[in-house]
C-alpha cells in the first residue's frame, strides 16, 4: 500500500542536489509534504544514483523481532527462517565501537532505521530477505541471519535507485540530469540559503529558488581533497565511487560559515581485484569486491602477513583490512587460499575477469605472482604451526570460534586453519576508496549547523555529505544507506513543511 502525499495549497519549493538514496529520500519526503521538488545530478541518466546504485544494498536495521522483518519484506517468513534479534542497543554498540562518533547523531539513526525503512516501502520500494555472504548461515535444516545484516532491496543498489525514482516521478517531482548545482544562494538581510545556483553540461547557469538540500556524497572522487585531507597514499587509489562526488557543495558550505564535522581524514575502502578500473562501473558494480580473507591468509609482496585476517566477520572489518593494505608495497595484498578454504569464498571471486592464479606448490604460487617466494614459505610454515591445533577442525562462520594463532604478529585470531591442501590459489588485491567520512554537521531535522552549532535556515545535508557517523578504520557494513534514508526523509520533511 502506498502513502498519498499530502498537497498543500501554497507549496513551497524544494532542491534537491544529486540522484542517490539520500537525496532521493529527501526528494520523496519534500514532495510527500507537498513541496514542489527538483531534483538535479551531475550525471547524465545511464550513471544516475550515486554511489548507492553501485552497491549490494543490504541495510544494516534495529530488528528486535520477526514480526519487523515481515512488515519489511511485506509476507510472512518461511518455516525455516530464523531471525537473531539485532535490537537498537546491540547496533548502536557495534556503530559507536570507534568511541570517536556522534553518539547522538548515530542513536537517532539507529532508532529510526526501522520506521524509515518501513516508509520507504509504503512508498513502493521492496526489500528481502538478504543473500549477502555471512550474513546467513545454515544450521540443522534452519536459514539463520544474523549480524543485524537481514535485508536488502530487491535488484540492489540499481532496484532501489529505480523504485525511489519510480516513486517520485509518480508523485509530480522533477529530475533534471546532466545539471549540477554548484552555488548556493543566500538572502542579503538574514544569510539564510534561498536557493541554488545551476550549471548543465554547456556551462548554461541559472537560479532556482527554494529549501537546498544536499544529497550530492562526499569529497572521494576530488583527488586533490582527498590528498589535502587524507595524504598523498590515498589520493592514488582506484575509486569505487562515482566520479562526480567531487565535494563542492560541502566546499561552498563551508564558505558560508558550515561547520566542518566528522573524520576529514578518514574514508571507506575495499580490498578489491587488482585489475578493478580506476574508476566506478555501473554495470561492474561490487564484483570487484575481496572480503572472503576468512578462510585463508593475507600477505604482501615480500610475502608477509600484515593483518589479521579473523579480527571479525568481514563486514566489520574488510575496511581496516583494505586501509592495511594501503600501506604494503604497490598498494597491493594476496589473498591465498588451499583447497580447504576455497570452498567459503563469496561469489564475486567467480565473476567474470577474475585475476586468479594457481600452482600445485608455494614457489610456483609466488613466482607466478610476483611474490618473495622464500618468505612466503616461511611465513605459510609459521602459520601453519601457529595453528596446528586447529588441523582437524572444518570452517564454520556462524560464530567468532576464538580459534587463534599462537605467537604470530599479527595474529589471526578467529577461523586459524593450516594452508597446506594443494593447489594453492591466489587473488592479487588492492584497495579501493568508497567515500569520504568528513562532511557537515547536522541537527536531527537534517539542517546544516555553523559553527556556532546555530542552524543556517534554508540549507540541509543527508546521506555522505553529513559527518560524524563513521571514523577510520572502524566501519560496519550496511549502515551508509539507511543513514541516508533517515537524514533524506528528516531533510525533505522539515524542508517542506518550514
Amino acid at each position: 500500500m502506498k502513502i498519498e502525499y499530502e498537497k498543500n495549497r501554497r507549496p513551497g519549493t524544494v532542491i534537491v542536489a544529486g540522484t542517490g538514496n539520500a537525496a532521493l529520500s529527501a526528494a520523496i519526503a519534500a514532495r510527500e509534504k507537498g513541496a514542489i521538488v527538483r531534483v538535479f545530478d551531475m550525471a547524465d541518466y545511464a550513471n544516475r544514483g550515486g554511489n548507492s546504485r553501485l552497491t549490494a544494498a543490504v541495510l544494516r536495521i534495529a530488528l528486535n523481532a520477526p514480526d519487523k522483518v515481515e512488515q519489511l519484506i511485506q509476507k510472512s517468513l518461511s518455516h525455516n527462517v530464523e531471525i537473531e534479534p539485532y535490537g537498537p542497543d546491540r547496533y548502536f554498540s557495534e556503530a559507536t565501537a570507534s568511541g570517536k562518533v556522534d553518539e547522538q547523531l548515530i542513536r537517532w539513526i539507529v532508532q529510526n532505521s526501522h520506521s524509515t525503512m518501513l516508509w520507504l516501502v509504503q512508498h513502493g520500494v521492496e526489500l528481502e530477505l538478504s543473500d549477502h555472504t555471512y550474513s546467513t548461515a545454515a544450521r540443522s535444516g534452519q536459514q539463520i541471519y544474523s549480524g543485524g545484516l537481514i535485508l536488502q532491496a530487491r535488484g540492489e543498489g540499481e532496484g532501489l535507485i529505480n523504485a525511489e525514482l519510480r516513486i517520485l516521478d509518480d508523485m509530480g517531482g522533477m529530475v533534471q540530469y546532466e545539471s549540477r548545482v554548484v552555488d548556493l544562494i543566500r538572502s542579503d538581510q538574514s544569510g539564510a540559503v534561498i536557493g541554488a545556483c545551476i550549471e548543465d553540461a554547456h556551462g548554461k547557469q541559472w537560479r532556482e529558488y527554494g529549501k537546498v538540500i544536499l544529497g550530492s556524497g562526499g569529497f572521494e572522487s576530488n583527488r586533490e581533497m582527498v590528498k589535502e585531507h587524507l595524504g598523498e597514499l590515498f589520493a592514488g587509489l582506484k575509486q569505487r565511487c562515482v566520479r562526480f562526488n567531487t565535494g563542492l557543495m560541502i566546499q561552498k558550505s563551508l564558505a558560508i560559515g558550515a561547520r566542518p564535522y566528522g573524520h576529514w581524514q578518514g574514508c571507506h575502502c575495499s580490498p578489491i581485484d587488482v585489475n578493478a578500473p580506476s574508476s566506478a562501473d555501473p554495470t561492474i558494480k561490487e564484483l570487484t569486491n575481496r572480503i572472503s580473507f576468512i578462510a585463508g591468509i593475507v600477505v604482501n609482496r615480500e610475502g608477509k602477513r600484515f593483518t589479521d585476517e579473523g579480527v571479525n566477520y568481514p563486514p566489520k572489518c574488510y575496511v581496516g583490512v583494505a586501509l592495511d593494505t594501503v600501506h604494503q608495497t604497490d598498494q597491493m595484498g594476496f589473498q591465498i587460499f588451499d583447497q580447504k578454504g576455497i570452498p567459503y569464498l563469496d561469489n564475486y571471486y567467480s565473476a567474470h575477469g577474475s585475476t586468479r592464479r594457481e600452482a600445485m606448490t608455494l614457489q610456483e604460487l609466488a613466482r607466478k605472482s610476483g611474490i618473495d617466494p622464500s618468505n612466503l614459505i616461511k611465513t605459510v610454515e609459521a602459520f601453519n604451526n601457529a595453528c596446528r591445533k586447529y588441523s582437524h577442525l572444518d570452517y564454520t562462520f556462524e560464530t567468532l570460534d576464538h580459534c587463534q594463532t599462537d605467537g604470530l604478529t599479527p595474529p589471526k585470531s578467529n577461523w586459524a586453519r593450516p594452508v597446506e591442501e594443494p593447489p594453492y590459489v591466489v587473488y592479487p588485491y588492492t584497495a579501493g576508496i568508497t567515500y569520504t567520512f568528513g562532511g557537515l554537521k547536522v541537527n536531527q531535522h537534517a539542517q546544516v549547523l555553523d559553527c556556532h552549532d546555530q542552524v543556517i535556515e534554508g540549507l540541509y545535508a543527508c546521506g555522505e555529505a553529513v559527518g560524524g557517523v563513521n571514523h577510520m578504520p572502524f566501519y560496519i557494513a550496511g549502515q551508509g544507506l539507511v543513514k541516508g534514508a533517515v537524514t533524506g526523509m528528516y531533510a525533505g520533511h522539515h524542508a517542506a513543511m518550514s
